[in-house]
């Protein structure tokens, strides 16, 4: 009988965690053995490292920050770090008699003295945190955390961060043919977020009604922090605040947030200007130069100095020409009381992202976030074709936001028909309880 089978087997029976049992090359002769499940933080975590380990999956959700000490992983004792919360809330834990995996320790780890003169200590604290009264409380408080993040049952289809032209520059998609799109898709739930604009968001709402598609009035408006506190600390401190759940019931209203969001717009246009002479004397070309950034990107690259629409953009959002034609935006702080007085609900977007094709770290991520959380943003835009889930992403902001009592939300960024990114549209979803939150603006 092999091992799968009799670890199934196990499962079969209504155990929902196995341990062992294992030959260990190092020591033939020994042989391991859990007696009981119920003492084993009096017997200092018994044998309950033993390999294989196999579990439900929903055991996880008790984990949180616990393979972690003081913000670090553990470096030994891991398998306890992980196996003694799992098994403390298992309904029914199991120990597999027969020998069914070969244990070669690592000749490294085995060697490293350094690592492991701290084992007896980490194995202590392990076992005394969870000896205090209160801690299944903690566990069960953890669990209830992440596991509201897997309810599939009250999942709802939702868009909450696209463009379409002609409010958006770098948007070449109309109205209709993201609606179109849409309809193709299971969305239930829209927003249309142009960059610092909210022209015709009634329209939109009309448009997407008439399809049966709940329509969230929303802005994504650029920004800039000038704090020294926080610029010693990072180089980023562009951040894109998405303005959702906005009331503007006219174009009165609409037009009023206009004028607010365009603080430095002459400033601004003088600097393109300048940019775009600049550029005509470098490359020695007749354009107007007081045309808006898309049309002196296609005039470029109608005169072969860029091949493509791509080249023309790296050229013009280079370190260079920012610092030289340097435009100035609305600090958080004012993006995100404009947003408020609007009744709506302050996210930032793609957190992560430096480029379309760089992203920050975690470190990073952290320090922007906690300065936003003191400006008083209310959630954070988490799934986003940027954060990936293979190197932590999403699982980090996850974890910001319940620690955080934030919002979280999720966005495909699209701008064109084509984009790349449209199939997310299929797969994106997002809890009931959060969508409600962004309707009534709780």
């Amino acid at each position: 009988m092999d091992s799968i089978k009799i670890i199934k087997s196990y499962f079969n029976k209504g155990y929902d965690i196995t341990l062992g049992n294992c030959y260990r090359s190092d020591r033939p002769t020994k042989k391991y053995y859990i007696d009981c499940f119920n003492d084993i933080l009096e017997k200092n975590g018994n044998n309950v490292w033993i390999h294989p380990k196999c579990f439900k999956r929903e055991l996880c959700n008790y984990l949180g920050d616990n393979l972690k000490q003081n913000g670090n992983y553990f470096q030994v004792c891991t398998d306890y770090a992980k196996t003694v919360p799992m098994i403390l809330k298992a309904k029914k834990p199991g120990f597999i008699k027969d020998v069914i995996y070969y244990f070669e320790p690592s000749i490294e780890n085995t060697k490293n003295e350094k690592q492991y003169a701290f084992k007896r200590e980490t194995l202590y604290q392990i076992i005394n945190k969870y000896k205090d009264k209160d801690y299944n409380k903690i566990l069960d408080k953890i669990y209830d955390e992440n596991k509201y993040y897997e309810k599939t049952s009250d999942l709802i289809d939702v868009c909450l961060h696209s463009h379409v032209s002609p409010h958006s520059i770098c948007a070449s998609q109309t109205l209709d043919d993201h609606i179109n799109n849409i309809l193709k898709t299971n969305i239930k739930t829209k927003s249309i977020t142009n960059h610092n604009s909210v022209t015709d968001q009634n329209l939109f709402e009309r448009e997407l009604n008439k399809h049966g598609i709940k329509y969230i009035k929303g802005v994504e408006i650029s920004t800039e922090a000038t704090e020294l506190e926080f610029i010693s600390k990072t180089n980023n401190t562009n951040f894109h605040i998405l303005g959702l759940n906005l009331s503007l019931p006219n174009k009165k209203a609409e037009d009023q947030m206009n004028q607010m969001m365009k603080k430095y717009d002459s400033y601004n246009k003088e600097m393109k200007i300048k940019r775009n002479n600049y550029i005509c004397k470098l490359f020695s070309l007749d354009i107007d130069c007081s045309v808006d950034t898309k049309t002196f990107k296609n005039e470029l690259i109608k005169r072969n100095v860029f091949k493509d629409t791509d080249e023309a953009k790296a050229f013009l959002q280079s370190e260079f020409i920012k610092n030289k034609f340097k435009e100035k935006y609305l600090n958080p702080k004012e993006a995100i009381d404009i947003i408020h007085e609007f009744g709506g609900k302050a996210i930032v977007a793609h957190v992560f992202r430096k480029s379309s094709k760089a992203s920050m770290s975690i470190d990073e991520a952290r320090i922007r976030m906690d300065y936003l959380v003191k400006l008083g943003i209310d959630g954070v835009e988490v799934f986003h074709y940027s954060n990936t889930m293979n190197n932590g992403n999403i699982d980090f902001l996850l974890n910001y936001v319940i620690k955080n009592g934030l919002l979280y939300t999720l966005g495909s960024d699209i701008h064109s028909v084509k984009d790349e990114y449209f199939d997310t549209l299929k797969t994106i979803k997002i809890d009931k309880k959060t969508l409600e939150g962004l309707y009534r603006g709780e």
